[in-house]
């Protein structure tokens, strides 16, 4: 590799005839030359590598700072929504209660589930595919009417209008 671009510095005509340009120059010339080609490396350095690395340094710091300040609000809040939570007067209900509150529910919205599963003795966990956000939503509301808490839930977008649901219900 070192043995061909040898041979191409040395087969370059434009290569050669700038070297020989710069040989004729006189050596007060060279010197100011170099300064500036010394100069033009260094801004192109910096252009190209630095600043760019500068900006995404920036970036990240301001990224960490919001998500620490996201973090900080939500803990200074958790224990107002755990409070908020009891206040509510969410009923603490059996699995088999919560599957009688999930079956009217879904009834009333029209909502069907893939899948039902107890998971301990309180919570059950709900799967659904491909249903109508709208659906899920009037579904929720039931459900928040009835005051049945959830645990968890994870809702994806899989198409216009149309979500995948996994929930868990305590």
């Amino acid at each position: 590799m070192k043995a061909w671009l040898a041979k191409q510095f040395e087969q370059s005509a434009g290569i050669q005839n700038g070297i020989r340009w710069y040989q004729s120059c006189s050596r007060r010339e060279r010197v100011l030359l170099s300064l500036v080609l010394l100069l033009l490396a260094a801004l192109l350095l910096y252009s190209f590598i630095l600043a760019p690395l500068q900006q995404r340094q920036s970036l990240a710091e301001a990224r960490l700072a919001q998500a620490q300040q996201q973090y900080q609000a939500l803990q200074m809040n958790a224990q107002k929504l755990l409070s908020t939570r009891q206040q509510a007067g969410l009923e603490d209900r059996s699995s088999d209660a919560l599957r009688r509150v999930l079956s009217q529910t879904a009834a009333a919205a029209q909502f069907s589930a893939d899948r039902v599963q107890v998971e301990g003795d309180s919570r059950l966990q709900v799967w659904a595919s491909e249903v109508s956000f709208a659906v899920v939503a009037k579904w929720l509301n039931g459900l928040a009417n009835e005051r049945v808490a959830i645990a968890n839930l994870q809702i994806e977008r899989v198409g216009e209008g149309m979500v995948n649901l996994r929930l868990t219900l305590d």
